[in-house]
Formats: C-alpha cells, structure tokens, sequence
C-alpha cells in the first residue's frame, strides 16, 4: 500500500512539472533569448528593438515590415 502512494505522489510530481514547463516555455516564446535575463546580449538586443520602436512607433521592432 505505501509503495502505491509513493508512485502515487511521484506521479503527480512529475505531471506538475510538465505542466509548469509547458507554461513557462509558452510565456517565454516570443522572448529571443528564452527567459534569460543575466546577459548582456539580451540587454543589447533589448536596447536595440526599444530604439527601433522609438524610431517607427507603427512597429515593435521585433516584427517585419508589411509594406
């Protein structure tokens, strides 16, 4: 019986997980660097995209031109 609830209790562990992993790769989809937040290469691009909106308020910078 205790041998049940431990692959019980695994279980739903591991179904948490999945679940939480598939949130959070979902939220951080469109991010270029995946949810990293430490680099410099992310704040680069960031600085980037945020001067290329400023520039063109039509676009988020990220996105291609429909001309």
């Amino acid at each position: 019986m205790a041998q049940l609830i431990l692959v019980n209790i695994i279980i739903v562990f591991a179904i948490a997980y999945a679940i939480y992993a598939l949130v959070k790769y979902l939220r951080k989809k469109n991010d270029p660097c995946e949810g990293c937040d430490g680099c410099d290469l992310k704040k680069e691009i960031t600085q980037n995209l945020k001067k290329k909106a400023d520039k063109n308020p039509k676009t988020c910078g990220c996105c291609p031109k429909k001309e």
